[in-house]
């Protein structure tokens, strides 16, 4: 093991005391949650893989290392206890585990949070690990955890508020800190709060140019700013520091297409799809990179690109995830693969399956689906089927309680895109006001803008008589 990670006696000097003898676990623990914070492979411990793997075998019955393990197949957003009996099983025995060890009180917080969320009560579990920091301050994992379950929730200010309370117990010298300085930038910017985003992200990176939670930070301020060419530039000046994060560049570069997009420049666009975000998505399959190349095809298809086969190398990539049904994010996003790809009997199918699963049931992600998650995808399918006033009806409803599926404003513009467009081909009068009243909003927050005033151009195009 490499030294710089914290054996027994370091985690305890500093405020974290675990419940485990061996020191070989304890650094593996340190050298995991490093990686999941940082989004790369440290060859020294062989990866994130080898280091879970290393980390059961250091000791089995670590209780931090099971809730590691555990917690990060419930926020890869693929997995659910509900659709994985393996998962629910590996969730009852932490509980087990927990109940037959010496542990600590804030371990043993752990293992409730995980449980609870688990269980579906994602703001009860986010409670716990709220209470967590309040009392440690330093523990980088509950922060972790905030920090992913926010996401999942679409809570940015759950994130902003819980550093900004943890980082006076922080030093520039605590390894991380710029992590947390780059996720606060994050809730910053996610909650229109600009300067402070921009000051704050400057100032993680003024520690660690590497850290890619700054980078990603500034992409979302960029986008919220209409800073398109700045983006663009300040994602190819660095590109050094952001590419080795192996499990997240492709989602920067998503951003950067987004910027390309902005300005109309659509060969550019394809050219990271077809070099970057195609690749991940084919050698990693992971939920970020569907999310990723879907969001992007469709919104190029809105733009009136042509896509060519794109479409049904996503669709057999996501078609193993289409009855997941594990995060409502996920399964607007996989639809767009089966819409895309033009199997409107799968799309159908697919969404008479969100609907069984939610029905008469309990817990966040259910009613979130039938609430909102239903309706939008009800929506593309009719847009889809060419019945853009029934697509209209269905999501401008709920388009303020879009937040609460989950996402960043960045990946959820594609709802706001989607309803402005359905708006224009609508054959309702009514719905034309509402598509030119929505253009203007758009404005009013971003004022320049070329794919707002191409959208106004489209409507007048249409409806002027």
């Amino acid at each position: 093991m490499t030294s710089h990670w914290r054996d027994c006696t370091e985690w305890q000097r500093q405020g974290l005391k675990l419940s485990t003898t061996s020191n070989e676990a304890a650094r593996i623990y340190d050298a995991v949650l490093s990686q999941r914070v940082s989004m790369y492979d440290d060859p020294s411990v062989g990866g994130m893989e080898q280091s879970l793997k290393t980390l059961q075998a250091a000791d089995p019955q670590f209780v931090m290392g099971q809730v590691m393990s555990v917690g990060m197949s419930l926020f890869s957003t693929s997995d659910t206890i509900d659709n994985n009996p393996e998962l629910r099983d590996k969730v009852n025995a932490l509980v087990v585990l927990a109940d037959k060890s010496d542990i600590t009180p804030r371990e043993q917080k752990h293992v409730d949070a995980i449980n609870l969320y688990a269980d579906g009560k994602l703001h009860e579990a986010t409670v716990k690990w709220e209470e967590i920091i309040a009392e440690y301050p330093t523990d980088l994992h509950a922060i972790k955890q905030v920090h992913g379950s926010t996401f999942v929730v679409g809570r940015p200010q759950i994130i902003r508020n819980v550093v900004n309370s943890a980082l006076p117990s922080w030093t520039t010298d605590m390894k991380h800190y710029s992590f947390l300085k780059g996720i606060l930038a994050f809730g910053f910017a996610e909650t229109s709060l600009f300067p402070q985003a921009n000051k704050t992200a400057k100032e993680g990176l003024a520690v660690d140019q590497d850290e890619v939670w700054c980078r990603h930070s500034l992409c979302h301020l960029h986008d919220n700013t209409g800073q398109w060419d700045y983006g663009i530039d300040a994602l190819q000046t660095t590109e050094a520091h952001w590419m080795k994060c192996t499990s997240f560049n492709c989602h920067l570069l998503w951003h950067q297409a987004l910027f390309y997009m902005e300005k109309a420049d659509y060969d550019k666009v394809l050219e990271i799809y077809d070099n970057h975000i195609e690749k991940t998505l084919k050698d990693s399959h992971s939920m970020l990179a569907k999310r990723d190349a879907t969001s992007l095809l469709y919104r190029l298809e809105m733009e009136g690109v042509k896509i060519g086969d794109r479409w049904e190398d996503v669709y057999e990539i996501c078609r193993p995830n289409i009855d997941d049904h594990c995060f409502v994010f996920n399964d607007t996003h996989m639809l767009m693969s089966c819409l895309g790809a033009k199997k409107p009997d799968v799309a159908k199918k697919m969404v008479n399956s969100l609907r069984n699963w939610a029905r008469d049931k309990s817990g966040y992600y259910y009613q979130t689906c039938m609430k909102t998650g239903l309706p939008i995808c009800e929506a593309f399918v009719a847009a889809a089927d060419g019945d853009f006033a029934t697509a209209v009806d269905l999501i401008h409803p709920v388009r303020y309680d879009i937040i609460n599926i989950g996402g960043s404003n960045a990946q959820r513009d594609v709802f706001n895109l989607f309803l402005i467009n359905a708006a224009i081909n609508s054959s309702k009068p009514e719905h034309q006001h509402l598509a030119k009243s929505l253009i203007h909003e758009r404005r009013a927050l971003k004022e320049d803008t070329p794919l707002t005033d191409r959208l106004m151009s489209r409507l007048m195009a249409q409806h002027t008589h």
